[in-house]
């Protein structure tokens, strides 16, 4: 798809996009541009289509997804309030099961009362919202970001490869306290603790930043990884029969514990998600197949439950 843009200077500018082939299959709806307001949410930045691979990609952990594309974010990951709420408002209305927000507000912000009320009106109309908790860990004073913060959202943390034991372990950066849920699998790029050669990341398809049309798989790390994996997660448990409502509980019962840190508060929530363990306790079976979800630095998701 080419589209065009103006520049600072009035220039307009021509750009091709094109879908990346792990989506190839995978169903896309109609989506909105909040930032360009073009008609057109294309990843300029490469973070949304790694994200959406992830979920439902070929090779994801939701495969065969519904996606609507909902672009929050700018080719520097930056967005505003008004440009979130109304992409929350965008997915309640076109019917979004769930909301998937692989972003986080700075340190020190507080929530105006307009995205609090898309927040609640998306949770009103049984909209499942998950959110990064933040990449600040190491940050003094850090606490889970917005709008991971909202009580009703489900705020997830990251874990990485322990060096020591090789196991599953929270990661410096993930930001954690009182708002934090739960873990999942985030990676961690400046560490290789199984000794492979390779970063820690998580892999998947997107594009290089400097060329939109060249895919390959790509390595990335964060709690916006892990927010993606705990997103497909619930896409899985809903396409398998499981209530909206009860997805929390699902999600609690089948987590690991793990040790938090000990110079940290609340660093792991209620525990690793572990998507095996929450797809058992659901008794009634149903096919998985063509699941859920959407995509774009927000991604919210669209789940088709199988006739």
């Amino acid at each position: 798809q080419e589209t065009q843009k103006t520049d600072k200077n009035g220039e307009k500018i021509w750009k091709m996009f094109r879908m990346a082939s792990d989506l190839a299959n995978t169903s896309l709806l109609q989506g909105a541009d909040f930032i360009e307001k073009d008609g057109h949410p294309n990843d300029d930045n490469q973070h949304g289509t790694f994200l959406a691979t992830l979920i439902a990609g070929e090779y994801g952990v939701a495969p065969g997804a519904t996606i609507l594309p909902v672009k929050v974010l700018d080719h520097n990951r930056v967005g505003s309030e008004l440009a979130i709420a109304e992409g929350i408002l965008f997915a309640t209305q076109k019917g979004a099961h769930i909301i998937n927000m692989s972003l986080a507000f700075p340190q020190g912000y507080f929530p105006s009362p307009y995205l609090m009320a898309a927040v609640e009106k998306a949770v009103k109309k049984g909209v499942i919202l998950v959110a990064a908790s933040g990449n600040g860990g190491e940050t003094p004073g850090d606490s889970v970001r917005y709008p991971a913060a909202f009580q009703p959202v489900i705020a997830v943390g990251a874990v990485e490869l322990n060096k020591k034991n090789k196991k599953a372990s929270v990661t410096a950066y993930s930001s954690r306290g009182g708002s934090l849920d739960f873990i999942a699998a985030g990676g961690n790029l400046e560490n290789d603790a199984n000794r492979d050669g390779m970063p820690d990341g998580i892999l998947s398809q997107t594009f290089d930043p400097n060329e939109p049309t060249l895919f390959g798989h790509w390595l990335m790390s964060g709690t916006s990884v892990s927010t993606a994996y705990t997103t497909a997660t619930i896409a899985l448990l809903l396409a398998k029969g499981a209530k909206a409502q009860d997805i929390p509980q699902l999600l609690a019962k089948g987590a690991k514990t793990l040790p938090a840190t000990k110079d940290q508060y609340n660093s792991t929530g209620q525990g690793l998600i572990q998507v095996d363990k929450s797809l058992n306790l659901i008794k009634k079976s149903s096919k998985i197949a063509e699941v859920p979800l959407s995509y774009i630095n927000m991604i919210p998701l669209i789940l088709k439950k199988n006739a």
